[in-house]
């Protein structure tokens, strides 16, 4: 479980939500850096050639939409597809992926 700070100074914990620190794609090596507020006025950015993902701390379920958003972003950008550029398509990939993601039960071995 991964405790997040948040800007009001309260600490929330999660049990069936897990924020990653860092993941891979493809070849690319990622870092996500959680940010109390982000300077360009969205909720998170990616750089893929960086390999760095910002997200602004807010609610874990608003937090987990952007993450698969810039994870889409970074995916396509990995495909070399010129989808990853196109917020659209983006965001209605993204938000079908985390729905998705949030629904998925497993079965305790």
């Amino acid at each position: 479980m991964r405790t997040l700070g948040f800007t009001n100074g309260m600490d929330l914990q999660r049990d069936d939500m897990i924020f990653p620190d860092k993941f891979k794609i493809g070849r690319t090596p990622y870092v996500v850096q959680y940010k109390a507020k982000l300077a360009c006025g969205s909720y998170g950015r990616v750089w893929p050639l960086a390999g760095v993902m910002h997200i602004e701390l807010r609610k874990p379920k608003d937090m987990n939409v952007t993450f698969w958003h810039e994870a889409t972003h970074a995916i396509l950008h990995d495909m070399n597809s010129p989808l990853w550029k196109d917020e659209k398509f983006v965001t209605a990939f993204s938000t079908r992926l985390a729905k998705m993601v949030d629904s998925a039960k497993f079965k305790e071995s």
